[in-house]
């Protein structure tokens, strides 16, 4: 909503500012292992850590952090230095929680889009963030990744293929063919 506001009514382009999309790891072990009200506590603590990584960014410097939903939370950023500001929030939830006398490791992910206003819509730029997020989930451990520009053409590669090859099944123009895998004697 909070992007939709910033791109307006008449589709003009959004305010300038940052997405950052921050996803816990681990998690699900969490509720798996301690059950569903042990994972709201983390959850709890988790956004707390995460606010006291943005505390300093008062008023119109930040918005957020909002709960996306299962572990991810979203915050929007204005005039910061995203990188230093990503590192921090990291560096809050690498630290062990407590529950029931228990320490807990999570790691987190964040996605970055530096600029919403460069996205031509709040879904555009929430599926930008997605990108990198995703790429910081493919090259593991607790990182954050800005995105490129460039993270979209495998995706656009993959989309283009997955519709020549319904269009193929649909036209019936696949057919297998049996070929034997031969070891010479």
């Amino acid at each position: 909503e909070e992007l939709e506001r910033r791109f307006g009514s008449d589709g003009a382009r959004a305010s300038r500012g940052a997405l950052m999309v921050v996803d816990l790891a681990k998690f699900k072990a969490v509720n798996d292992s301690f059950g569903n009200l042990a994972g709201d506590e983390i959850l709890a603590a988790a956004a707390a850590r995460i606010e006291a990584g943005v505390s300093g960014l008062a008023g119109k410097s930040r918005i957020g952090p909002w709960r996306l939903g299962g572990n991810e939370f979203a915050l929007l950023l204005e005039a910061v230095d995203l990188e230093a500001t990503a590192q921090g929030i990291l560096d809050g939830l690498r630290r062990p929680f407590e529950l029931s006398g228990r320490q807990i490791r999570l790691g987190a992910r964040i996605g970055i889009v530096p600029d919403v206003g460069a996205c031509g819509s709040p879904s555009e730029a929430m599926r930008s963030c997605d990108l990198a997020l995703r790429d910081a989930k493919r090259q593991g451990g607790s990182r954050y990744v800005v995105y490129q520009p460039s993270m979209d053409a495998p995706v656009l590669r993959r989309h283009a293929m997955e519709a020549r090859l319904r269009e193929a099944v649909e036209a019936d123009e696949l057919s297998v063919v049996y070929q034997p895998r031969v070891v010479p004697a």
